[in-house]
């Protein structure tokens, strides 16, 4: 779905970013609430087995487990492809903003040009 934000964004401020950012209709949030909700459940629940149903041996375990996980996820460079992405999305949206103003002092000064040209044409009576 193709959220129009121009109207939002035809008067830049310091918080139209944050007031976009928070806009639910066509937002992040609600991209991925889902899997933050999914996420969320599923690693409150290990801590909560952890913390409170783990006893002893129990608890060697789970600590053993996640240890031979985390040796694992050695072999996968997370932080690179994170980064990665992460530094595409921000470039896009810096692209986007940095358009957007250029784009409204365009409009402004195409506006303000036609504004001067339909009150030439009218004090010289064409």
């Amino acid at each position: 779905m193709t959220v129009s934000y121009s109207l939002d964004m035809s008067s830049v401020s310091a918080c139209s970013f944050l007031r976009l950012l928070f806009r639910w209709r066509g937002s992040i949030w609600k991209s991925i609430t889902t899997e933050l909700i999914v996420w969320l459940c599923g690693y409150y629940t290990v801590m909560f087995i952890y913390r409170h149903l783990l006893t002893g041996d129990s608890r060697r375990n789970f600590e053993r487990f996640a240890m031979y996980s985390e040796s694992k996820l050695a072999y996968i460079p997370l932080t690179f492809m994170l980064g990665f992405f992460v530094t595409i999305v921000v470039d896009r949206w810096r692209s986007i903003f940095q358009n957007m103003g250029w784009i409204e002092k365009l409009v402004v000064l195409i506006a303000f040009i036609r504004k001067s040209r339909k009150s030439e044409q009218l004090s010289s009576g064409h």
